[in-house]
């Protein structure tokens, strides 16, 4: 939330806003589902993949074939989710979609 309560006042293009905010949640979404399994799975491998395609997801099919292919193939789902929330903020702070004030922004990755 933190992330995103500056953008009203960025003055950025509205179709830039709103793709940050539709990927930001489905990012987070997956995050949050495959750190459910992970903990669920107790480092059972086979069983994590199970639980993780229990989750009810938001929007995973907009998001392109190659992302999903390698969140599917990724043996480490949940740093790679977290490290492209992560990467998503940055990118937009830098193209003025988020005008985060540094000390606010640096609470993210917390």
């Amino acid at each position: 939330a933190l992330a995103t309560s500056f953008i009203s006042h960025c003055g950025a293009p509205e179709c830039q806003v709103r793709y940050f905010k539709e990927v930001l949640v489905r990012l987070v979404s997956m995050l949050h589902a495959m750190a459910l399994a992970e903990l669920e799975s107790g480092g059972n491998v086979a069983s994590f993949n199970n639980l993780a395609h229990e989750y009810d997801l938001i929007s995973p099919e907009d998001l392109d074939m190659e992302s999903l292919d390698t969140i599917v193939n990724s043996p480490c789902k949940v740093e790679l989710l977290c490290g492209w929330v992560q990467h998503l903020i940055m990118e937009y702070e830098q193209k003025r979609v988020l005008t985060t004030p540094p000390p606010l922004l640096t609470r993210v990755f917390q």
